[in-house]
């Protein structure tokens, strides 16, 4: 799922003409996620932490969310 994610990113911030480079890639201690009182995982288990750049925050978020709704979408039952 992180693959498709990453890919689903990607492509949307391409589609709008933005460079910003997405990476999948291991975040240093401390900054990983993996803290039980991360709010990731006292949602759920096996969340994904999206990691932005001040530039993607503020001139993509809108476009960004929107492809992690596409990516996922299918997997969710409500």
């Amino acid at each position: 799922m992180k693959g498709e994610i990453k890919d689903a990113i990607k492509n949307a911030l391409k589609a709008e003409g933005s460079d910003i480079d997405v990476k999948d890639s291991n975040c240093p201690e401390g900054f990983n996620g993996n803290n039980p009182d991360n709010i990731i995982n006292r949602l759920g288990i096996k969340g994904i932490q999206l990691e932005q750049s001040r530039m993607a925050r503020n001139d993509f978020h809108d476009v960004i969310a929107q492809a992690v709704v596409n990516a996922i979408s299918s997997r969710i039952n409500v």
